[in-house]
């Protein structure tokens, strides 16, 4: 468990560097149109399921994905032309998505956590 913990205080570290840097290595204008999603039901329905094994961790997961869910849509809006009505009818499925993808981290307690977050998946939905 000490390896897991020494490991996710590296990535914490590098990924506190980068983002103080990110404006440096990626510098213009800011998105325009660009939404925040503060509001996302099915995400926070499904991460409520997992709450006990998120922990104290829980605000910060659900942030992140609703970060993660507000790139998502700006992409598939700006770099696929999706309409308000396409993502409107696939909103759920990119937030139940969100849930899963890092889930495994919780409740596998592992860094590999892509395949047991998927197969978790599964369990859940199929």
């Amino acid at each position: 468990m000490a390896r897991l913990f020494r490991a996710m205080a590296v990535v914490a570290v590098a990924a506190t560097v980068a983002y103080f840097a990110e404006p440096f290595w990626f510098p213009g204008p800011p998105s325009p149109g660009f939404e925040v999603i503060r509001d996302a039901p099915w995400l926070v329905a499904g991460l409520e399921r997992y709450r006990s094994a998120i922990g104290d961790d829980f605000e910060a997961y659900k942030n992140h994905c609703l970060r993660t869910l507000s790139f998502a849509v700006d992409f598939l809006r700006r770099d696929f032309g999706w309409s308000d009505d396409a993502l409107l009818s696939k909103r759920e499925v990119l937030e139940t998505a969100l849930v899963y993808h890092d889930i495994a981290l919780w409740t596998d307690g592992k860094l590999d956590y892509l395949a047991p977050s998927r197969d978790r998946a599964s369990r859940d939905l199929l």
